[in-house]
């Protein structure tokens, strides 16, 4: 496989500035607890851009994983990172070119247990018990925390990119869309998902034994090739 476009500036960016506002954040509050007994608030505001960044580094080591998993393909594929299409939040994680098709793959890095339902998402925690503050145990009943649908997010970007390489190469195409956990440790409940749903290691044989569903020539694929690498951000 070849590597058209390295990872971009996306997560690192978010990365660096996360950490930023928490250590501003941190001093902030360490000079109020001093001074003003405030402190605390501006302490716990820090932690949460430290939790943020975190979140993010960990996508950034998952987006790793999904290249490194990826170079096993041969050189009729190619592989542009962080796609960020004009008019457009946030970015692709991955776009993959090749002789069976236009991939659009969605990296997270997610562990514990994650439930699907249709495009609705769930991380879920079982029930234990816990030790107060006080020293008392007390049990924390299980639940569901809704998270970002990742199926929605993908196809949402499927779509806007499939408008905008149509419209610049007057031709109608089709993109696969894959979501891919690549934490080895993450438990998928997956209940009538709407898009292609895999663990890291099921990627490679995914993408070889794919069918197009319409077929692009070499020709049109140098072509979409040229159109991402002009954008701006490439």
């Amino acid at each position: 496989m070849r590597i058209l476009k390295e990872k971009g500036e996306y997560l690192k960016k978010q990365i660096k500035s996360n950490n930023t506002i928490a250590i501003i954040l941190l001093i902030i509050g360490l000079v109020t607890l001093i001074f003003y007994g405030l402190g605390i608030i501006f302490t716990g505001i820090s932690i949460y851009f430290f939790v943020k960044s975190n979140q993010y580094k960990k996508g950034q080591d998952g987006e790793n994983l999904i290249i490194k998993c990826l170079k096993k393909l041969n050189d009729n594929y190619q592989l542009i990172n962080d796609v960020v299409l004009p008019e457009s939040y946030g970015n692709i994680d991955h776009l993959l070119l090749g002789p069976n098709g236009v991939f659009v793959i969605e990296t997270k890095n997610y562990n514990g247990e994650i439930i699907c339902n249709g495009d609705e998402w769930y991380n879920h925690y079982d029930g234990e018990v816990k030790i107060s503050m006080k020293g008392r145990p007390y049990y924390k009943p299980g639940r569901d925390y809704d998270i970002k649908s990742p199926s929605k997010q993908i196809k949402k970007n499927a779509a806007k990119l499939k408008q905008f390489i149509e419209k610049e190469l007057n031709k109608k195409i089709w993109i696969e869309v894959v979501v891919v956990f690549t934490n080895p440790e993450v438990n998928l409940e997956l209940n009538h998902p709407t898009v292609p749903i895999l663990k890291i290691n099921d990627v490679y044989n995914y993408i070889k034994n794919k069918k197009a569903k319409i077929g692009l020539s070499l020709k049109d694929l140098e072509s979409i090739e040229r159109i991402i690498l002009g954008l701006k951000n490439a």
